[in-house]
């Protein structure tokens, strides 16, 4: 986490250190079994694969299965197979119950991906940093229903909070938030 903008980091964290190296480890090897598993099924054949498809982030590990390098015509392309083929809520049902998964969170992310992170560390955890320094918190993100990894913080009572499409969608509802709320800012 960091303050103002000036780079200067406030807050940081490590998953690996919360559930333990073994058990780090364990996660991303059975993330590489699943993105295999994809590559080996139906899936694989119609699912565009780009690479890059495990991220460490220090306090989450982000998981895209048709790999962030993806172009917009790869993420519509997987968009429309999820929607038709429920392939990502599928895997959690079946993959994410696993007792490897037992001491973390597995969410939607955006429209491509899951976010996985210690139990309790969805996006309310960094509020306790900054709720007592702002009057309001504002939130805007795309996966606001239940399951979306933006849920917890779309409906914390500390936030007002928005939904959005994408990042265009983000500014512009921004935008319109300033607009018609110059006095509140």
């Amino acid at each position: 986490m960091y303050e103002n903008r000036k780079e200067k980091v406030v807050y940081s964290t490590s998953m690996e250190e919360e559930i333990g190296t073994k058990d780090y480890r364990d996660i991303i090897y059975m993330l590489i079994e699943n993105q295999l598993r994809i590559k080996r099924t139906l899936y694989g054949k119609i699912v565009p694969l780009t690479g890059n498809f495990i991220d460490c982030r220090g306090s989450m590990i982000n998981w895209c299965p048709i790999g962030r390098n993806a172009t917009n015509d790869d993420r519509k392309k997987w968009v429309a197979l999820d929607q038709k083929h429920n392939i990502r809520n599928n895997f959690i049902d079946c993959y994410f119950r696993a007792p490897i998964y037992e001491s973390v969170e597995v969410k939607l992310g955006g429209s491509t991906s899951f976010d996985i992170f210690p139990k309790g560390w969805d996006k309310t955890y960094w509020l306790k940093f900054v709720e007592n320094d702002f009057d309001k918190i504002y939130f805007y993100g795309d996966r606001t229903m239940e399951g979306g990894n933006d849920y917890e913080i779309f409906m914390d009572n500390r936030t007002e909070s928005f939904t959005v499409t994408g990042p265009e969608d983000t500014l512009n509802k921004i935008n319109e938030f300033i607009t018609n709320n110059r006095h509140d800012v």
